[in-house]
């Protein structure tokens, strides 16, 4: 007998990007079967008729060090009413909080957490408080150590390069975190909004398996040129791998740069929300959550499958999930019940810009290591 089987669903192949109509077993923390399961029995029987069985959602960057930064979010009460069961921080700790955040945040929570470290050491306290931009400040030694010791959870080096931190931003902040992310055997993660040099130029010196972030702000310098296509650079540097996160926010997504990006094509590899406290992001207009985001990019044209590729198999595979992110035999047990709603919706962008689209991808179910840990009190 298996503790759960949703039956009766659509189910999402996430390395494939398509779905199919069977049912779902789990045993423990693992995924036991997947198929026909008619004959079989369970503890708990989830009839899933009219929805989507999911590999739990992830959130591959927001920021989570509550308690420690005012821009935290509390992880557990955050993610996992809205299907998400695992996240990275987006570099919210530095050297000197990483330890703290560890304790309270990767330890303390049901939800699956890794992190960016933030070149700077303290890393983000509050919104209005920024890092140390100076790069003879950084210190090598200290993220060298830092990146050892919690190898496999911090998974990428962080960078704000932004002249909305500092107007006297150091343009050769990015070249010295390209030479301390090597060294530490990590990619860097480039926030790039109002950045102190041409989007060009930073396409040009990300490494395969660096990531840009924020790819369709729309401050300052951005993906398109004077044309309004997106520039040489930026296309080459996806066609060598470096990646391209939409990382929403309130103030870092702009319609009219996507709009004319993913016209020619140009999509992110991931789907973020950068949500935030306090005076930014997460429940909040523009940003909210991620389901919310995800029915956006519906609106702006991408395939759910597209969509849902995006928020699970790819976030899960740069994250270094390697049993999370899709629904087989032996993954652990994450699982994210939705149902579509038709509602037209309006998505607006931080310059108060707006399109709507009407569908609503709506929560019913998440299991976290096979343990269920929200239902929709409507939800059979």
């Amino acid at each position: 007998m298996y503790d759960i089987i949703f039956r009766n669903g659509c189910v999402f192949d996430a390395p494939n990007a398509r779905f199919s109509r069977q049912d779902v077993a789990v045993t423990g923390e693992k995924i036991a079967k997947l198929g026909d399961l008619s004959g079989e029995e369970a503890r708990v029987e989830v009839d899933a008729e009219g929805c989507m069985v999911l590999p739990g959602l992830i959130d591959g960057h927001l920021h989570l060090f509550t308690k420690g930064s005012d821009e935290g979010i509390p992880p557990d009460l955050s993610l996992l009413p809205n299907g998400i069961t695992s996240a990275v921080d987006g570099g919210t700790a530095g050297v000197s909080t990483y330890n703290a955040f560890h304790q309270i945040d990767v330890q303390n929570s049901l939800a699956s957490v890794k992190a960016y470290l933030n070149v700077s050491s303290l890393g983000m306290i509050h919104a209005r408080v920024f890092e140390n931009t100076k790069v003879e400040d950084y210190e090598e030694a200290r993220l060298l150590e830092t990146a050892e010791r919690y190898r496999g959870e911090i998974i990428a080096l962080k960078l704000r390069y932004s002249l909305d931190l500092d107007p006297y931003m150091p343009v050769e902040a990015l070249s010295r975190c390209l030479e301390l992310a090597e060294k530490m055997g990590l990619p860097l993660v480039v926030h790039v909004t109002n950045p102190p040099v041409d989007m060009a130029v930073i396409a040009a010196k990300l490494r395969p398996g660096d990531v840009f972030c924020h790819c369709f702000q729309g401050k300052g310098n951005t993906i398109l040129g004077e044309n309004g296509r997106v520039k040489d650079a930026v296309w080459e540097a996806k066609r060598r791998g470096v990646l391209f996160d939409a990382s929403n926010g309130t103030n870092n997504y702009c319609h009219a740069i996507a709009q004319a990006a993913m016209a020619e094509g140009f999509y992110p590899d991931f789907i973020t929300t950068d949500g935030s406290h306090v005076f930014h992001s997460f429940y909040k207009p523009r940003c909210f959550t991620l389901p919310y985001l995800m029915s956006k990019y519906l609106a702006l044209g991408m395939t759910l499958e597209e969509v849902l590729q995006r928020t699970t198999w790819n976030a899960a595979r740069f994250a270094g999930w390697t049993q999370k992110g899709a629904l087989a035999e032996g993954y652990d047990a994450d699982i994210a019940v939705f149902r579509m709603m038709e509602k037209p919706t309006v998505f607006e962008d931080f310059r108060g810009a707006c399109i709507t689209g009407n569908q609503l991808l709506i929560p019913q179910m998440t299991v976290k290591a096979g343990t269920i840990v929200y239902r929709q009190v409507a939800f059979s």
